[in-house]
């Protein structure tokens, strides 16, 4: 696993568009800064993640993977409580019931 907490705030925040797919020319026009800016960016995060330049290895497909893996791992934000769950699971299943009467409903 890389060391994505070695990365700054715009760092992390470049890789979550990378992961998105964004090229360094979208991400530029998104961010508002120039393709070098970007690049400069791509090479500190690269360096932070101790990713080596390789013939072998996409380092921005690695970061990427990187990053997806560890958002997949985090847990919500902010979890509800089992009673709160419960009772949106309630509202939800009203919610079926009472769609289900209007339809029959002539």
């Amino acid at each position: 696993m890389l060391p994505l907490d070695r990365l700054t705030d715009r760092e992390l925040g470049v890789l979550r568009l990378v992961a998105d797919g964004l090229s360094n020319e979208a991400l530029a026009l998104r961010l508002h800064i120039s393709v070098k800016t970007v690049e400069a960016l791509m090479a500190s995060l690269f360096r932070h993640l101790e990713l080596a330049d390789s013939w072998d290895v996409n380092r921005r497909v690695t970061a990427a993977v990187a990053y997806v893996r560890n958002e997949s791992a985090q847990p919500l934000p902010h979890p509800l409580p089992d009673e709160e769950v419960q009772i949106v699971a309630e509202v939800a299943a009203l919610g079926v019931v009472a769609a289900r009467r209007a339809l029959d409903d002539p």
